[in-house]
């Protein structure tokens, strides 16, 4: 049982390093704290301890790589996963107003989920490091999309999406993905002009650049679809079908990556 007295969010969002979750499990950690954010900002609540419980308990799972007095030393694993993903998700149901929250309160828990949710955003970034082949330089994922990418008998796949509401900088029907091989000199076969970048996702009231599969649904975000294992192996086996048709077979590794934090427009916390 956490007793109040240590649930200081100042200190729990100072410490730094995340342990050992898996992708999985990490992506799903940033969907809730995401949707936690939201459910702040438009009003949602909980008595301000409570919001400070399981602030804490996510914040458990980072320890500091110094060691600073100030940082619970304490800090478990994946064993309080389970607990810590159903305690965010009951926050984020809650639908009475946060009124009895003070201003300040307010303020402390919005700081220390921002710098929390900074946090695994930028640990998700590094995710595809190491990926084959190494010569290639890491894709970047496009703001309000993402990127989902295959390596195959060491060449490198990756198909942009973008959100609801947004549309490709570029025509994209004919391109259902880029490319980084040898083939390419290890270098992304972009539309852009050197660089990682793949594809820009620019807010759009119509989507006529790609076809169907390169959008996510409307209420359907990057990060749901990384977090849900069928939504993700969905997208992914539209990629692979795509690439087996034109003879690419071999040994697999999958991976996703999500850029900033997208909700809806005016509502999002943007991470750069």
């Amino acid at each position: 049982m956490v007793n109040e007295e240590s649930l200081d969010p100042k200190s729990a969002s100072e410490s730094g390093r995340i342990v050992a979750l898996s992708e999985e499990d990490r992506t799903i950690l940033a969907k809730s704290v995401n949707s936690s954010y939201r459910e702040f900002i438009q009003g949602a609540t909980m008595k301000f301890t409570g919001a400070l419980l399981w602030l804490w308990m996510l914040t458990d799972l980072f320890s500091s790589s110094t060691q600073d007095e100030s940082v619970p030393q304490n800090c478990s694993s994946k064993g309080d996963f389970t607990e810590l993903s159903q305690l965010l998700e009951r926050a984020v149901l809650c639908e009475k107003s946060g009124s009895g929250l003070s201003p300040q309160e307010t303020a402390q828990v919005l700081s220390s989920i921002s710098t929390l949710a900074q946090r695994l955003h930028a640990h998700q970034l590094t995710e595809c490091e190491g990926a084959k082949p190494s010569k290639c330089p890491p894709a970047e994922a496009p703001e309000n999309g993402g990127l989902f990418c295959v390596t195959i008998s060491d060449r490198r796949f990756c198909k942009p999406l973008c959100h609801h509401g947004y549309d490709f900088g570029f025509l994209r029907r004919s391109r259902a993905y880029e490319e980084c091989s040898n083939q390419t000199q290890y270098k992304w076969n972009t539309q852009y002009v050197g660089g990682n970048r793949l594809a820009v996702c620019n807010e759009a009231a119509l989507a006529i650049a790609g076809s169907s599969s390169d959008y996510f649904p409307k209420e359907q975000s990057c990060l749901q679809t990384k977090a849900n294992s069928t939504l993700l192996g969905g997208v992914m086996e539209q990629l692979l079908a795509k690439l087996r048709t034109e003879g690419h077979q071999g040994s697999q590794r999958l991976h996703a990556s999500c850029a900033g934090w997208h909700t809806r427009t005016g509502d999002h916390l943007v991470i750069r």
